[in-house]
């Protein structure tokens, strides 16, 4: 008996140089890439730049870092879905809900590559603070109790992980704090960005304006797509399409990790697309039972290979697709 697929979608901090060169000889994902690279020329985004250069503070523009993380997404995808990759559940926490959204057919390729634009374009506007994101190996019950006001917890991974946010000087003293506990805990490379905590607030107009001139119909979401970005006992009430109150309210509100990804089957096999495994930590921590396969690493300037390799090993563990394609679409 086949095990459940679920094609899972990177967030933010996926992104490093260089992460779609060796990709880019990939004929469908060099396509995709070119088709994408037309939409944003207009909006001088230099979209092959962006996933080639070799440059750190290119990649870490926050604009940057989001287009050139979805870009690899959409690729990656086109490929999938060429392969006939047809996953039980879709799941992607905050910014991975771009990639659910066009693999469920909800989004064009056009309206994938825009949203990740005007969602890094509204952050360039920045915000009232020098922002930043913590991520602190303990459980969100743990800490709550420690953090302080100003910093807003809206992340819980897992019973052993939660992410932190709000101004970065306040954090600091927390990372502080907590380790004179014994407690883990880091900056994650969020731009500068305090994101999911109210401190975006004043970005929530600018971007739901944006929005929904790239989505001006928006379709229902398939049962596939596990979201993230609303509570669990209200899925049959709000959220139900993607929409651009949908994705504002993904970039604004808190993020529903923990509880989403508990309802996923506990013995599935979880297929990551993006720029880097960033994910398989903390799904292992919540599907121990499960097979975790991811498309990307980071840094490894061999991604063709990382990326067969993937395919490959989900086949091995009984994933179902056009293996046989795959020798005509890698013809390079």
């Amino acid at each position: 008996m086949s095990r459940p697929l679920v094609i899972t979608f990177s967030g933010m901090g996926a992104q490093w140089p260089q992460m779609g060169t060796d990709l880019l000889n990939i004929p469908i994902f060099r396509e995709t890439v070119e088709r994408c690279h037309e939409v944003l020329k207009s909006k001088n985004v230099d979209l092959i730049h962006i996933i080639t250069t070799k440059n750190l503070e290119v990649v870490d523009n926050i604009l940057n870092a989001m287009v050139g993380s979805a870009v690899v997404q959409i690729g990656m995808a086109n490929i999938l879905k060429e392969l006939k990759f047809e996953p039980d559940f879709l799941f992607g926490p905050s910014f991975g809900e771009i990639g659910c959204g066009y693999y469920d057919g909800c989004l064009t390729e056009e309206q994938a590559i825009l949203a990740a634009y005007y969602r890094g374009l509204v952050c360039l506007k920045g915000v009232s603070i020098k922002g930043a994101m913590v991520f602190i190996h303990a459980g969100l019950k743990d800490i709550k109790p420690l953090v302080p006001k100003g910093i807003e917890a809206p992340c819980s991974y897992n019973s052993s992980a939660c992410l932190v946010g709000g101004p970065e000087d306040l954090l600091k003293e927390f990372i502080r704090t907590l380790g004179k506990i014994n407690i883990s805990a880091m900056l994650v490379n969020s731009c500068g960005m305090p994101f999911h905590t109210s401190y975006l607030s004043d970005l929530r107009p600018i971007l739901i304006s944006h929005l929904e001139k790239v989505i001006p119909d928006p379709k229902k979401r398939s049962e596939k797509w596990k979201s993230t970005s609303v509570p669990i006992e209200k899925w049959g009430v709000e959220g139900e399409y993607c929409s651009a109150e949908y994705y504002t309210n993904n970039f604004c509100g808190d993020v529903y990790y923990e509880e989403t990804c508990c309802t996923l089957p506990k013995n599935c096999i979880t297929l990551e697309i993006g720029p880097t495994g960033q994910l398989f930590k903390l799904i292992e921590g919540n599907l121990p039972k499960g097979t975790h396969l991811a498309l990307g690493q980071k840094g490894n300037l061999e991604a063709v290979k990382v990326f067969l390799d993937g395919l490959k090993e989900a086949r091995s563990h009984g994933v179902q697709f056009d293996f046989e394609r795959l020798a005509t679409i890698m013809d390079y």
